[in-house]
């Protein structure tokens, strides 16, 4: 459960970068 929260919480940092560099 725990190894899926910090996946979870990855994507969403990751998702939030790339967005960050795109704009």
């Amino acid at each position: 459960m725990l190894v899926t929260i910090y996946s979870t919480v990855n994507l969403i940092l990751h998702f939030i970068i790339v967005a960050e560099l795109l704009s």
